[in-house]
């Protein structure tokens, strides 16, 4: 976002993250006349993972759409010009605006850190740099970005940053209740208690069904592009460059159920993908080379300590890989909960760069939609393996007497990287997982 000659100020795209270098216009929400306010959304934009709204850089009177919607930008482009009522200063905030966010700061309550309102004024000038999603949250929490100590790069404004600040805001204001003790609600738990069932994997939204047949016989047309093209671009450089071989195999599942049912009576229930999840970190644990990214350019093969594990959630506009990071850290609690938490935003839509960027290892946990026995997942460069489950079904067996019993049985798909790993690596991975499945309690022997 740059100023311009005569009083003209251009909004640009820029980087919204994760080197993404290009969007699709999806729609403005204004039109050339329309008058505009400093950090109103004017127009959404779709890049291979999020979807973004790019507020306006100045207050005016939008004189040109450069870009029109369904067209193709890259960063550095000018989507819109507006007119603007003043001249403005290149980070986007009027020094009027900035006097006014920090005159009401103190020291208490409003002023990052403790600071106070002068040196609050101080902070204030600085150029705001902050992500159209953070720019959302901050609106939506009523938090003035041009007060928020940014934690990232060059000063650069998070998420985290935001839900801080109105967390200490709201923390400093008195609480003045009419309730009596007896009648104030209970708190709202955490996670809630709804039937076990794993939360990543139903499916998010109906889509709606095209039509193929109309009455002039004529079939119907959708747009083959934002999401769905950028799915396909990545899953045919997927195929195309990464020799795919597919490890299948069955789990019997008894032991992993039985220790979720006996924990789903004590508290609320957990989620089975979180069980899961868990049981993958245990497993990279023990075979590192899994949890690792190819760097072709380099000619090196990164294994990475910490494990930063995709989980793919079928949404509404289309697949998409949220990621869960430190998992090999985290309680199966805290899993669920970060579970759910990205779920929901990849319901809504909410999705920031950082929670879908830096995976090392993918799951996909398409069991409690339903299919069949086992498919072939497509890895995610440059990660070097993914893991499916499919349903759980309770098949007849022949156990170590040479008993038929029946057994409830997950079917696994295992795809990997040839170039990266063998065939006798991932009979060894899925051989470990055979064994957290059928005696989770294993679980606890890798707790640190």
């Amino acid at each position: 976002m740059t100023a311009g000659t005569g009083g003209e100020v251009a909004l640009r795209l820029h980087d919204l993250g994760e080197g993404l270098t290009e969007a699709v216009v999806l729609r403005y929400f204004v039109a050339v006349g329309d008058r505009v306010t400093i950090d109103q959304p004017v127009v959404e934009v779709e890049t291979d993972k999020v979807t973004a709204e790019l507020p306006a850089p100045a207050s005016g009177i939008v004189a040109a759409i450069e870009a029109p919607e369904g067209t193709s930008v890259r960063v550095g482009d000018v989507l819109l010009r507006i007119r603007s009522d003043a001249p403005v200063p290149t980070s986007g905030v009027r020094e009027a605006d900035r006097d006014r966010v920090a005159e009401r700061l103190t020291p208490a309550a409003d002023a990052p850190g403790g600071k106070t309102a002068e040196e609050a004024k101080e902070l204030a000038k600085r150029p705001v740099l902050a992500s159209p999603y953070t720019r959302r949250l901050a609106r939506t929490l009523g938090v003035p970005l041009e007060a928020v100590a940014g934690s990232g790069p060059a000063g650069r404004i998070e998420p985290e940053d935001v839900r801080r600040y109105a967390a200490r805001r709201v923390a400093a204001i008195p609480v003045l209740s009419t309730r009596s003790p007896a009648t104030s609600s209970p708190p709202t738990p955490s996670v809630s208690n709804s039937p076990a069932e794993e939360v990543a994997d139903r499916p998010i939204a109906q889509r709606p069904a095209a039509v193929f047949g109309s009455a002039d016989g004529e079939a119907e047309t959708l747009p083959f592009r934002g999401r769905r093209e950028a799915i396909a671009r990545h899953m045919v450089h997927s195929v195309t460059t990464i020799p795919h071989v597919t490890q299948l195999d069955e789990l019997e599942a008894d032991g992993l159920l039985a220790l979720k049912a006996r924990l789903d009576a004590l508290e609320p229930p957990i989620p089975l993908t979180a069980y899961l999840i868990k049981i993958v970190s245990t497993a990279l644990r023990a075979h590192p080379r899994f949890n690792a990214r190819l760097d072709e350019a380099a000619g090196i093969i990164r294994l990475f300590r910490h494990h930063h594990i995709g989980v793919a959630v079928d949404a509404p506009e289309g697949l998409i890989v949220p990621v869960i990071r430190h998992v090999e850290g985290r309680s199966l609690r805290e899993i669920a909960v970060a579970l759910e938490d990205l779920v929901q935003k990849a319901r809504a839509g909410t999705l920031g760069p950082k929670e879908i960027a830096g995976g090392t290892f993918t799951i996909s946990n398409v069991g409690p939609i339903g299919g069949a026995y086992a498919a072939t997942p497509i890895i995610r460069p440059p990660e070097v393996a993914i893991l499916a489950f499919h349903r759980i079904r309770k098949r007849p067996v022949v156990d170590e007497d040479d008993r038929i019993v029946v057994r409830s049985i997950l079917p696994v798909s295992l795809s990997f990287d040839h170039r990266v790993l063998d065939g006798a690596d991932a009979v060894r991975f899925v051989e470990t997982l055979r064994s957290l499945v059928r005696e989770p309690e294993r679980l606890f022997l890798s707790m640190r």
